[in-house]
């Protein structure tokens, strides 16, 4: 009984393909392939957001913060292209392929 080299199903005696994935017996199994991909991931953050926010009323903070990310969507990922992933809290997380 032939067993497939793509997907190891069992096959009749007089099966020339694959009755599960259709690959022809007699080959050679087929390995996965495999890429290697350099990404760097950035993180950005506010020192001392907390503080601060402790001390500005809520609409300054907002002006503050939102000059921040403005800044922030402006310089580094214009200059590197990525994709932001989240924007957690005063930070940014933004992955480059």
């Amino acid at each position: 009984m032939p067993t497939c080299g793509s997907c190891s199903a069992s096959n009749a005696d007089d099966s020339q393909f694959c009755a599960r994935c259709g690959a022809a017996l007699d080959a050679p199994p087929v390995a996965p392939r495999e890429v290697r991909k350099t990404v760097t991931v950035v993180f950005t953050d506010v020192t001392g957001s907390t503080s601060m926010g402790e001390r500005l009323d809520p609409e300054s903070l907002r002006r503050v913060m939102s000059r921040y990310f403005v800044t922030v969507r402006r310089g580094h990922p214009s200059a590197y292209p990525g994709r932001a992933r989240c924007h957690p809290a005063d930070g940014r997380n933004q992955l480059n392929r």
